[in-house]
């Protein structure tokens, strides 16, 4: 499991229910982002949460899940 499904468990376990932001530091030699699960499991959550995603060579970006993730199904969808 990656570093941003374990934070995102974690925080859960410990009863945070609202994200603003994630922030991952990568050992990458160019840009990286979170792999597709994790997008899914951070839409879970909201499609305007920020993710910061840096590398050990100092470089970032910062994008919305939305970005990240276009034309995604969230809970939303299952209230119709």
């Amino acid at each position: 499991m990656c570093a941003e499904r374990v934070a995102l468990g974690n925080a859960i376990a410990h009863g945070v229910k609202k994200f603003l932001a994630i922030a991952v530091v990568y050992d990458a030699r160019n840009e990286a982002v979170p792999c597709g699960a994790c997008r899914q499991a951070l839409r879970e959550f909201g499609e305007e949460i920020l993710v910061l995603s840096a590398t050990t060579r100092g470089t970032y970006t910062v994008r919305a899940v939305r970005e990240l993730l276009p034309a995604s199904f969230g809970p939303e969808q299952l209230r119709k």
